[in-house]
């Protein structure tokens, strides 16, 4: 082969290359188009289907990793959106599609832990933040809670916790430190089966979450936090999150699998393989 023609070889390879994403995402956009009715059929909370495709395919556009990721898992993330009514994506950052050996898994967002607080209607405001080894910060805890937190100026130095601060409806605040130490066993268990891309890309969110997490057991929370906690909880143990998703969905998460795997590898997934006629409207409380 002339040098011109090994040239365009490479050209072409890398051409092809700076392609895949593009196609994968126009791929995964054409799967997800399909299944909206279905999804909309386990939206609570008052989001909408339509929302949550445009934003994952936003986050895909920004991200090649989850771009590559299997659509049926991308479909499965978002039905748990649906159900425990948050938005994906680092624009709301409410909760993630996080890639994981090829598959998406939905983690709840500390944002979106606030959110499902508020929306109990039991608790006014939850906020919370990291603390660093230059910032002023003094707790007081017992029957008296009070802290104070001033961060530093410029260069705050290296993290040293986390606390979250919740306001009940009858004036009584709670509040939920955790030192580096926690965090650290924490971001330690996550990690434990291999890199954790949510630890990875997020740490100091993962830090924030940390504990709303722990305050929000001991809050009176609604169904939705339920589902997001039990989902967290399979994913922390290594357990199928899929199985959470089930109950909650009249196994729609098993029914998309077993159509990803009836399915041509080559082509997309028809969308009359999901067969979501059985599902009765008491289910989608």
């Amino acid at each position: 082969m002339s040098k011109s023609g090994y040239t365009q070889s490479g050209q072409e390879l890398q051409r092809q290359h700076a392609n895949k994403p593009a196609t994968a995402i126009a791929t995964t956009k054409a799967f997800l188009e399909t299944r909206v009715e279905s999804l909309g059929k386990w939206v609570r909370e008052g989001v909408r289907p339509d929302a949550l495709v445009r934003f994952i395919l936003l986050d895909m556009s920004n991200n090649p990793k989850l771009a590559a990721c299997d659509p049926t898992s991308i479909y499965i993330g978002l039905l748990a959106c649906a159900q425990t009514g948050l938005e994906p994506g680092a624009l709301r950052g409410e909760a993630y599609l996080v890639p994981f050996a090829n598959k998406a898994q939905f983690i709840a967002g500390y944002r979106g832990l606030i959110k499902q607080a508020k929306r109990s209607r039991s608790v006014h405001n939850l906020t919370a933040n990291v603390v660093y080894d230059r910032d002023d910060f003094d707790l007081l805890l017992g029957t008296d809670q009070k802290l104070t937190h001033r961060p530093a100026r410029g260069d705050r130095g290296a993290i040293v916790g986390a606390y979250a601060i919740a306001s009940l409806a009858h004036g009584v605040r709670e509040i939920e430190w955790m030192g580096i130490d926690d965090l650290e066993r924490i971001k330690k268990v996550a990690t434990s089966r291999g890199r954790s891309p949510a630890w990875d890309q997020w740490e100091s969110e993962m830090m924030r979450k940390a504990p709303v997490r722990r305050l929000c057991k001991r809050l009176p929370m609604g169904s939705d936090y339920a589902i997001a906690q039990a989902i967290d909880d399979a994913h922390d143990e290594g357990r199928s999150t899929n199985d959470v998703i089930d109950v909650v969905t009249d196994g729609e998460a098993s029914k998309a699998t077993a159509a990803a795997d009836r399915a041509p590898k080559a082509g997309i997934p028809l969308a009359d393989e999901f067969d979501s006629t059985d599902v009765q409207p008491e289910d989608r409380q």
